[in-house]
């Protein structure tokens, strides 16, 4: 089965008070599924922690060190979410937060064990575009698999895909401040492949980025004939 994707949310708070703790409704289907949740707090506070259906995600990885809106983007994974709709909770700390914005995506036709397989993050602290590359030849090597990043950039412009990139987030978290790429294709054979956030002017842009493994695939059975005997030598 093929990795597809499924569907995207997202949502966030301004001028709110600490303890700060967002809330939306995300609609996961099909079959062989997986999310992920990203979630941006402003400099000199944390993300504790993300829940989906009261099911806690796991952290992937982060990225931190650039000044300005936010200076640390997360990237939680969940596989096999609930089916249907039902509510991401994202968990802040620290005294005097004003804001928190995140976003979810998810996707159908991943394998349900050892995601993600690969990793990356990156950031630039001015440029245009800001491109990520992943490797799902490096161990353990992958056939088929998907690139996602979650990303943040300058909210005081507007967030775009770049080449090879799509956008899955749109107006959710205000002109694109915070959410996800991805590249839209199966990586195959396994090997390098890269995804791009743009802006029109000069921006902060970081990325956490993941790979998805496709759920892997099974060896038709053969039924045990009097001809299949006779061609393994076997009377």
């Amino acid at each position: 089965m093929a990795i597809a994707f499924d569907s995207h949310s997202g949502n966030y708070v301004n001028n709110g008070t600490s303890p700060l703790n967002l809330t939306w409704n995300h609609t996961c289907t099909g079959d062989d599924r997986i999310l992920f949740v990203t979630a941006c707090q402003r400099p000199g506070f944390t993300i504790s922690g993300v829940t989906y259906n009261g099911v806690s995600m796991t952290l992937v990885d982060s990225i931190t060190g650039l000044a300005g809106y936010f200076d640390k983007i997360y990237l939680f994974v969940l596989v096999n979410p609930a089916s249907g709709e039902n509510v991401v909770s994202v968990s802040s700390a620290g005294v005097g937060q004003t804001y928190v914005y995140a976003s979810a995506v998810s996707y159908t036709g991943a394998n349900q064990t050892g995601q993600p397989p690969h990793t990356n993050k990156g950031s630039t602290a001015s440029a245009t575009s800001y491109t990520l590359s992943i490797d799902t030849s490096a161990s353990p090597s992958t056939d088929n698999c998907w690139f996602v990043g979650a990303y943040y950039g300058d909210g005081n412009y507007t967030a775009s895909a770049g080449t090879g990139t799509t956008l899955r987030t749109t107006t959710e978290t205000v002109r694109n401040w915070v959410g996800f790429v991805d590249n839209n294709v199966a990586i195959t054979p396994p090997g390098s492949d890269s995804i791009v956030v743009a802006y029109s002017v000069a921006s902060q842009i970081a990325i956490v980025g993941a790979s998805i493994a496709p759920v892997s695939a099974v060896a038709p059975s053969v039924a045990i004939t009097q001809n299949n005997l006779a061609m393994l030598g076997v009377s």
